[in-house]
């Protein structure tokens, strides 16, 4: 009862001055948002690593079967690292710099994981693994 009352003081807004506070808005953006997706489909792990990355898709085609992020439809940026920890590490470095994406879905093994921690670290981005 307290609380309520002292958030209505704080929070009071004359929703008529709405438009002339919106017309300094920015459009909100619509751009897609891409995510780096780094799973195998050669290699000695590419058969479990082939059903993370169908997992992934599967996942990202529901979310933008909802609407996407915010209206922002979610476009998956995959590459094949073949199993092989440097190629990890070097194609996370790709999707950073070149593909500008902010999260990245990959590395079953932990040795995966191991060669990608350096960029993810270095360029503040996201893993889920």
């Amino acid at each position: 009862m307290g609380c309520q009352a002292s958030w209505q003081n704080i929070f009071q807004f004359n929703f008529h001055r709405l438009p002339d506070f919106c017309e300094h808005c920015t459009v909100a953006n619509t751009d897609p948002v891409r995510v780096g997706v780094l799973f195998s489909r050669a290699g000695v792990t590419s058969r479990v690593e082939s059903s993370q990355l169908l997992g992934t898709f599967f996942a990202i085609r529901e979310i933008n079967e909802a609407g996407g992020i915010d209206g922002r439809e979610v476009v998956a940026v995959h590459y094949d690292p073949q199993c092989v920890p440097n190629n990890y590490c070097v194609l996370a470095e790709k999707l950073v710099q070149d593909d500008r994406v902010n999260v990245i879905f990959g590395g079953y093994m932990s040795s995966s994981r191991k060669a990608m921690i350096g960029v993810i670290e270095q360029w503040q981005r996201l893993l889920f693994y």
